[in-house]
């Protein structure tokens, strides 16, 4: 009677803007050339994203239409060379009169 799509990663980028997408909106302000980020308040709707995934040979991609960040923002900081990294968990949900997510191949890749 029900579906749950959810994509789990962890981006290797630790910045404002994927903070952003952590946090489903906020705002992000740049004063003499510091960079801040600033949570939404509770009150605020959260921002739904749209999030793509490309093979880097190309022949394979995932499109995930509409999601929102349901995880923990919870970052390891290691030592060298460890990087920190910022897990993300996605619900997709489906937008009307689309699919949740679509996968996609090329007709000649050989799995």
């Amino acid at each position: 009677t029900s579906r749950t799509a959810t994509v789990n990663f962890a981006l290797a980028e630790v910045t404002a803007a994927n903070m952003q997408r952590a946090f489903n909106g906020g705002d992000i302000a740049t004063t003499l050339g510091v960079v801040t980020f600033e949570p939404p308040d509770a009150s605020e709707a959260p921002t739904p994203v749209m999030l793509g995934w490309e093979s880097l040979d190309g022949l394979e991609r995932w499109v995930f239409r509409q999601a929102m960040q349901v995880g923990t923002v919870d970052i390891a900081r290691k030592r060298a060379p460890d990087k920190a990294t910022l897990p993300m968990s996605f619900r997709c949900t489906k937008p009307a009169g689309a699919a949740t997510f679509k996968f996609m191949h090329d007709e000649d890749y050989a799995a």
